[in-house]
C-alpha cells in the first residue's frame, strides 16, 4: 500500500492529479484501504462513485462519514436528463413520450439507458420520424439486455421466478391478490432481492416490479404456452377485486383478445382511448385496429386514424380515412374529412419547419404534453362519434 501511495505521490508532482473509482462498493478489502490512505493524506483529488443498493467496504463508507469526502447524492436520470443524453448519443431529439419511457425503463441508470437504446435501434422499436426518435413500445428481447439484467434474476427458485412473472404481467396488485397467487414467504424472497417494491393505495398494500426495465425483458422473454397460462390466472383473478379490475382495465382487454376472446366494439375502444389518453400507443394501436379488423365501422376506423396520425404513420391513416369516407354514415364521414383536413395542415406545417431545421415544432401533434397528476381521461362518451356506438 506504501509503494501505490508513493506512487501516485509522484504522479502528483507533476501537476494535478485526480484519482476517479467508479463501483467502489465493489473494491477488495486491500483497495478500499488504499483508497482510505490516499484520502487521508491528500495524496490526490478523489472522486469515488458507489451504488445505494450494495454495501460498501467500510473504508469506504469512511470516506465520507469521517469527513474525508464530500458526500453527493446524485438523483436517478429524469424525463429531460435522458432526452438530452440520448440526444448525443443518436444526434436527434427523442419524442418526449419516449424520453417519459426510457427513463422509466432505465430508472435512471445510465449504463441501462445505453444498452436500451441500442436495443431500441438494434430491433426497430426506435425509429426516426420526423427530426425525432420515436418508439413503438414493442417488447425488448436483445441479448444485450438479456446480459445485463440476468444477474438480477440468478438463484430464483421456479416457483419464485413464476410468482415474478405474474406481477411483471400485472405491474401492479393488491398484495391480498398476490397471496392468492404464490405464498407470502416468495413474496417476502423477491422484496429481499429488490425485485418487487410495496406501496400502499386506497388504505391497502399493493406490489410492483422494482425496476420496470427487468420485468419487460421477462415477459419478452417467456414462452407463448406460460404466458397464455399465467395470462388466464391474472384475468380470473383481478376480475374478483373491484379496484384492481379498474386499475388493470386496458391489460385485461389486451390479454382477452391475445387469448382469442371476440370482444365488443365498444369494450375495444374504451379500452384504446383509455391506453391512447395515458400515452400507451402501442395498446391503443393494437385495440383500435383489433376494433377495426373485428368490427369495421366508421367510429374504429376513425379513431385508429387518430392514434396513427399522433404516431406520425400518416398515410395509413389516411387510407383508413378514405376508407372511411366512401363506407361510413353521413356523420362519421363528415368526422372522417375533418380528420383528413386537419392532418394535411399538420403535414404542410411540419414541412414547412423542417425546411427552417425547427422539426421540434410540431412534437404537440404525436406526443401530446402530459396530463397533470388530477387529470382522467375523458370518458368514451366524450368523444361524439361514439353515440353511434353499439350497447
Amino acid at each position: 500500500m506504501s509503494e501505490a501511495a508513493a506512487e501516485l505521490g509522484r504522479a502528483q508532482q507533476t501537476g494535478p492529479f485526480l484519482l476517479c473509482v467508479d463501483d467502489a462498493h465493489l473494491l477488495d478489502d486491500a483497495s478500499a484501504a488504499l483508497l482510505l490512505h490516499l484520502a487521508r493524506e491528500r495524496t490526490c483529488a478523489i472522486v469515488v462513485v458507489t451504488s445505494d443498493n450494495a454495501a460498501a467496504p467500510s473504508e469506504v463508507l469512511s470516506l465520507w462519514k469521517d469527513g474525508w469526502l464530500c458526500r453527493l447524492n446524485v438523483d436517478p436520470l429524469n424525463e429531460d436528463h435522458v432526452a438530452r443524453v440520448c440526444g448525443v448519443m443518436v444526434t436527434e431529439p427523442l419524442a418526449p413520450v419516449t424520453a417519459a419511457r426510457f427513463a422509466m425503463l432505465a430508472g435512471g441508470n445510465l449504463i441501462a439507458l445505453r444498452e436500451l437504446l441500442s436495443c431500441a435501434l438494434e430491433e426497430g422499436i426506435l425509429v426516426h420520424n420526423a427530426g425525432m426518435w420515436i418508439d413503438n413500445d414493442e417488447p425488448l428481447t436483445s441479448s444485450r439486455l438479456t446480459d445485463l439484467l440476468s444477474p438480477r434474476l440468478a438463484g430464483l427458485h421456479v416457483d419464485e421466478l413464476s410468482a415474478f412473472e405474474a406481477l411483471s404481467l400485472s405491474r401492479s396488485m393488491p398484495l391480498s391478490l398476490a397471496r392468492q397467487l404464490a405464498p407470502m414467504p416468495i413474496w417476502e424472497e423477491l422484496e429481499n432481492r429488490e425485485l418487487l417494491t410495496v406501496f400502499e393505495q386506497t388504505s391497502e398494500l399493493w406490489i410492483g416490479p422494482a425496476e420496470q426495465l427487468t420485468s419487460r425483458v421477462v415477459i419478452a422473454q417467456l414462452p407463448p404456452l406460460r404466458r397464455r397460462r399465467l395470462l388466464g390466472l391474472l384475468i380470473d383473478l383481478l376480475q374478483t377485486h373491484a379496484e384492481a379490475e379498474t386499475v388493470a382495465h386496458v391489460q385485461l382487454v389486451m390479454w382477452r383478445q391475445e387469448l382469442g376472446e371476440v370482444l365488443p366494439e365498444r369494450s375495444l375502444l374504451e379500452a384504446a382511448c383509455s391506453a391512447w389518453w395515458n400515452h400507451d400507443w402501442h395498446g391503443a394501436e393494437v385495440l383500435a385496429q383489433r376494433a377495426w379488423d373485428q368490427h369495421g365501422t366508421g367510429s374504429a376506423g376513425i379513431l385508429l386514424a387518430k392514434i396513427l396520425m399522433h404516431q406520425g404513420n400518416r398515410p395509413a391513416a389516411e387510407r383508413i380515412l378514405r376508407e372511411v369516407t366512401t363506407e361510413a354514415g353521413p356523420r362519421e364521414r363528415a368526422e372522417a374529412e375533418e380528420v383528413l383536413g386537419r392532418g394535411r395542415l399538420v403535414h404542410d406545417t411540419e414541412r414547412a419547419h423542417a425546411q427552417q431545421g425547427a422539426t421540434r415544432a410540431t412534437t404537440h401533434w404525436r406526443a401530446p404534453l402530459p396530463h397533470p397528476p388530477c387529470f382522467k381521461p375523458p370518458p368514451l362518451t366524450a368523444f361524439p362519434w361514439t353515440e353511434q356506438l353499439p350497447k
